[in-house]
């Protein structure tokens, strides 16, 4: 009787430090770097421990691998000791079936399974045990890993170092994407996030206004007629020019100027270039996130765009850059309007809405190395310019030109066929 209760505990109890130690390796694999970070700022000590550990994962992983081994194979050893004593050779076969399932589904499925519910909340239960596992492991440990870096040394196992498949930023980009599908996160915040990291890959040229929707005054027409350009146009600064609309000399603060009129008697007495500042010029090229950072330093809020050339392609602004991550900014001087009228798969949109709002509002998939528009990508499948009720179908969708001014696409329908899946 005695000899049967030492037995059934040289079998469970390394059995049970084996369930321990599973769970803590799928635990400590699975712990969100970014939640350890917080709860370690939070001052706990558990995480404290862990990140400890974690420094030097490839030791902790060895020592937890040879702890679990060797939990198992003192397990089975025992129990196929007692079972030949018991039945003789037979007692091999009874031990193998019987060590097997106690092992697949009390020391790796059922911690495994408990574990990766609720990796932090192990990983931190278990924080002290690991340690100490390590601490009594690591003679062995460092012993094993001497030799299996000799064998890889012997056989140029490692040969060239292991790159990172993917970048750090990429990481954050598929771990909101993956969030935003399992519903954590909705659209909207997705589309904010999203944004701070889009604004290192997207040059100004990409959100900029365009020239051809740039307003300007000249600065040789009466100050009459510039106040009333001033009211008419309505934005808070204006590029003023002279002899030609490229010759860009300044941006006219239209506050300033009108709070000018409305402080004096006499509009003869306004000086007009006192309200009028030196312009900022930002190449098309220029990333947006090093844009916010000269806007921030010449503590200024308007640039006008240039090419390699020197010539005027349109104006960015703060407010521009900055709806790249909060989305669109109505104005109380803009007209309502809605840039995307959505009904199910199929949207309207005006032919100058950028391709790649619609890919972050919609998550959809269209292209954006060949147009930066969607009028642009329809004209350049068609090859030409196409006509009102024209439909193409590419990409997926399905493109109806519903108005058209001169040779621009104005207003356009966009459908997704139903066989068309995202990735």
């Amino acid at each position: 009787m005695l000899e049967l209760f030492f037995t059934c505990l040289a079998v469970f109890v390394p059995l049970i430090f084996s369930c321990l130690l599973s769970a803590a390796e799928t635990a400590i694999t699975a712990v969100s770097t970014a939640k350890l970070h917080k709860l370690k700022k939070d001052g706990s000590k558990q995480a404290i421990v862990i990140t400890e550990l974690k420094e030097d994962k490839e030791g902790l992983i060895s020592t937890i691998l040879f702890a679990n081994n060797l939990c198992n194979i003192i397990s089975s050893t025992m129990a196929t000791a007692f079972l030949i004593g018991m039945f003789g050779d037979e007692g091999v076969i009874y031990a193998t079936f019987i060590m097997t399932i106690l092992i697949i589904i009390f020391a790796e499925i059922l911690p495994k399974t408990y574990a990766i519910a609720s990796p932090e909340k192990v990983a931190l239960k278990f924080s002290n045990f690991l340690r100490i596992t390590v601490l009594i492991c690591r003679p062995i440990v460092r012993l094993i890993n001497t030799i299996i870096a000799y064998i890889n040394k012997l056989f140029k196992l490692n040969e060239h170092s292991q790159q990172h498949l993917v970048s750090p930023t990429d990481e954050i980009k598929g771990a909101i994407d993956l969030h935003h599908k399992q519903g954590s996160v909705d659209q909207h915040d997705k589309y904010m996030l999203d944004g701070v990291f889009y604004l290192s890959e997207t040059d100004v040229n990409k959100v900029m206004t365009h020239r051809k929707n740039m307003h300007s005054i000249d600065l040789n027409l009466s100050l009459k007629e510039i106040l009333n350009q001033v009211k008419e146009i309505g934005h808070a600064r204006i590029p003023v020019w002279k002899e030609n609309p490229d010759n860009i000399i300044g941006i006219l603060n239209t506050r300033e100027l009108l709070n000018k009129n409305i402080n004096n008697n006499s509009i003869k007495t306004i000086n007009i270039n006192e309200a009028i500042s030196e312009p900022m010029f930002v190449h098309e090229n220029t990333a947006l996130d090093e844009q916010l950072v000269e806007f921030k330093a010449r503590k200024s809020r308007f640039a006008i765009v240039i090419d390699e050339y020197g010539d005027i392609q349109g104006i960015i602004t703060l407010s521009d850059i900055l709806e790249e991550v909060i989305g669109h900014i109505q104005d109380e001087n803009d007209k309502e309007s809605e840039e995307i009228i959505l009904n199910g798969n199929t949207c309207l949109v005006k032919g100058e809405m950028p391709i790649r709002d619609i890919n972050r509002m919609l998550s959809w998939h269209l292209p954006e190395e060949e147009a930066s528009t969607i009028a642009g990508l329809i004209i350049h499948e068609a090859e030409k310019i196409p006509e009102i009720d024209e439909v193409f179908n590419f990409y997926g969708f399905e493109f109806t030109i519903l108005a058209r001014k001169n040779n621009q696409l104005t207003n356009i329908k966009i459908k997704k066929n139903s066989d068309q899946t995202e990735n």
